[in-house]
């Protein structure tokens, strides 16, 4: 387990997962670049002040185009609605795209090896989405990439 504090967040990244975390200050948040295939995908992570929660937040590198939030809802959404951990979102107004994922806590502690878990299933959501998402962000309408998606949906339960 580890305590829901700052501290000992960083201190289980860096030691365990050798992640270069550091603590944001002025936002008392922690920050990491994670390196997926040579793109830096920002990740930050929140504790709760209440103690119940801690969200961890890969922030995809892209740019939306001014038309673009209307696609990039639609494609979230077929994500969200098609994957187990659903976590997908934007903030329109800063064109920011992201994938969130929130963690009740007990008693003010954190199941290390749930953490551990998501932490090492963002690389792989990262190869898997993101290219989608930047074709998106980058002018392709839903409707030219759908068909891509869902065959990557049909690898991926299949087992490929």
């Amino acid at each position: 387990m580890i305590p829901l504090n700052n501290d000992a967040i960083l201190k289980h990244m860096r030691e365990q997962k050798h992640l270069d975390a550091q603590l944001l200050k002025p936002t008392q948040q922690i920050s990491c670049p994670l390196q997926v295939d040579q793109v830096e995908f920002p990740l930050l992570v929140h504790v709760d002040p209440t103690g119940k929660a801690l969200q961890i937040m890969m922030v995809i590198p892209c740019t939306m185009r001014p038309k673009a939030p209307i696609e990039m809802a639609r494609l979230l959404h077929l994500f969200n609605r098609e994957i187990d951990m659903p976590g997908f979102g934007m903030d329109e107004r800063s064109g920011l795209v992201f994938y969130r994922y929130l963690f009740p806590t007990h008693n003010g502690q954190l199941a290390a090896e749930v953490f551990d878990n998501v932490l090492n299933s963002l690389p792989l959501i990262a190869r898997a989405f993101a290219p989608f998402i930047l074709d998106v962000a980058n002018g392709a309408y839903f409707e030219a990439i759908h068909s891509d998606v869902t065959a990557l949906f049909q690898k991926m339960t299949q087992g490929e």
